[in-house]
């Protein structure tokens, strides 16, 4: 079993993967609408990893509704309570003080693998970030007059807007030369 503290975060962790994977397939099938739709899918997905889905049901849980006579939970309630907290553990499964603890290293490799993973991720991104930084620190201006800043690379580089904060149009070196402004 996994112990409580871990059980959150293993609870975030595939919420959160699940939703980046759905993120995924909503941008190949919206691939023919414009940048920013998906960028806007992808910036979800990077909130959803950032806020846990039980921070939103406990801040949910402090506004008063309206409230129906009491009735116990329907059986697609608690379906849906299982499915929201598959690494919690049920009431009925709690051990008793005498109890020796159950082995169970599925939930601990499901974990491992997903932190494998991210690190494999995390380390691809971090490479072509210093990639494409390297290129922006060798990059001369060029003067388009465009509402962002314009730069040529010698760099063997794809064209792009690199940056978040402060965007940067990258081409490559030449480019210019082969087509027209409004290219």
């Amino acid at each position: 079993m996994i112990p409580s503290n871990l059980s959150s975060v293993a609870n975030h962790l595939w919420q959160s993967t699940l939703f980046a994977g759905v993120a995924w397939l909503m941008t190949l099938a919206l691939r023919k609408n414009h940048a920013s739709v998906r960028c806007r899918l992808w910036l979800a997905a990077s909130v959803k990893f950032l806020i846990p889905f039980s921070l939103l049901v406990g801040a949910a849980s402090q506004f008063a509704w309206r409230t129906s006579p009491a009735m116990g939970p329907s059986m697609v309630s608690r379906a849906m309570d299982q499915i929201s907290q598959p690494f919690a553990l049920p009431v009925e499964a709690v051990p008793t003080v005498g109890a020796a603890p159950s082995s169970n290293t599925v939930p601990a490799i499901l974990l491992g693998v997903w932190f494998c993973g991210f690190v494999i991720s995390a380390t691809v991104w971090y490479r072509w970030w210093r990639r494409f930084r390297a290129a922006i620190r060798a990059a001369t201006p060029l003067n388009l007059d465009l509402p962002i800043p314009v730069m040529t690379s010698p760099d063997r580089l794809e064209p792009g807007v690199f940056g978040i904060l402060k965007p940067i149009l990258l081409l490559p070196e030449g480019i210019d030369d082969r087509l027209t402004a409004g290219q």
